[in-house]
């Protein structure tokens, strides 16, 4: 408990440090945001910040600051990718993009959005030290245990009083009621479940607009949003049919997702870098490049390395990401000076 509240402490002092830095660097003024300027009463829409502020969490704090922690217990890349909450996330990036349309002054940023990571990021610890505690006790003692199997770590608990294997997501039933007893633990659970709804909805939101844009037909009438929406509710379904059928097919979607949303962090962190250089930002362009290094060798070692990738011997895969993740840096400060030019 003293760690974890140690813990806790610097993370939450050192993100409002950073948090500070980090407006600064950015400079946010004045000029009109596009909540005003485009404002059409359907996708941009201006709103009070305190809204803004508590409809971002709710997109964030999703399945990542819960199942992200639970999964992500050893310290290897699949750590840095299963872990995809209040660190790096590029789902941040497509829900901030989100948001914006709704936001009244560039001001409000650090509030709205870093701040809500932090709040995230929270979330996320509680839920570490949740799953840590349960493995604590282990299965016997109605617990968790964690075993190597065929297909990697697992989960195990006391099921109709046998151990048996679990998935990821029981663990959260499992230290709910452990922890905070059957009325307690309904109310985290319902907690929990709303954070992935509302994340699976913004999701669905953030695509439906994203998808028009990318084609160049713009978002139109309801029937036109109706038309893009569909054809992704129905490959959203069957994914989650698959996932349900399979015991191994929950696992495998949060691994190839967590790879995916850790790989558009890089390219947001990519564009920062370039933002940045190219405004004349080049002696703050190391906040940007610090993670952009890190997770384009960690993204890359993943892929070369899992056994969902191609699973080449580690030793490769370290050699060939911390490549990548030089030239990601390098080729991201040459374009920044170049724009500038």
């Amino acid at each position: 408990m003293a760690t974890f509240i140690l813990g806790l402490v610097i993370f939450l002092v050192g993100g409002a440090l950073y948090g500070r830095l980090c407006e600064r660097a950015f400079g946010p003024d004045d000029r009109t945001t596009p909540a005003i300027e485009k404002a059409d009463g359907v996708d941009y829409v201006p709103m009070p910040k305190w809204r803004n502020s508590l409809i971002n969490l709710l997109n964030i704090a999703g399945t990542g600051p819960i199942l992200g922690p639970i999964q992500g217990i050893l310290f290897v890349p699949v750590f840095f990718v299963t872990v995809a909450c209040g660190i790096l996330s590029g789902f941040h990036s497509t829900q901030v993009t989100l948001v914006t349309r709704t936001v009244g002054s560039e001001r409000e940023g650090r509030t709205t959005f870093y701040n809500m990571m932090i709040l995230e990021g929270t979330v996320a610890m509680v839920w570490a030290a949740a799953s840590m505690a349960m493995i604590g006790v282990g299965a016997a003692e109605g617990g968790i245990t964690m075993q190597m199997t065929d297909g990697g770590w697992a989960y195990f608990a006391q099921v109709d009083g046998e151990v048996q294997r679990i998935a990821a997501t029981s663990v959260v039933g499992v230290a709910c009621n452990k922890l905070l007893g059957p009325v307690g633990g309904i109310v985290a659970i319902i907690g929990a479940i709303v954070l992935s709804v509302t994340s699976g909805d913004t999701a669905m939101r953030s695509l439906r607009l994203m998808v028009p844009e990318a084609l160049g037909v713009g978002t139109g009438g309801a029937g036109r949003r109706l038309a893009v929406a569909a054809p992704l509710f129905a490959l959203a379904a069957c994914l989650l049919v698959w996932a349900k059928s399979d015991a191994d097919g929950f696992g495998i979607i949060w691994r190839y997702s967590g790879w995916a949303n850790q790989t558009l962090g890089v390219c947001a962190l990519v564009t920062v870098t370039i933002w940045l250089v190219s405004h004349g930002k080049r002696r703050v362009a190391w906040m940007p490049l610090v993670p952009l290094a890190f997770y384009a060798f960690i993204t890359c070692t993943f892929l070369l390395s899992a056994r969902i990738g191609f699973n080449l011997p580690i030793q490769v895969a370290y050699a060939v990401g911390a490549i990548f993740a030089i030239a990601a840096c390098a080729l991201s400060l040459w374009w920044g000076s170049r724009r500038r030019e």
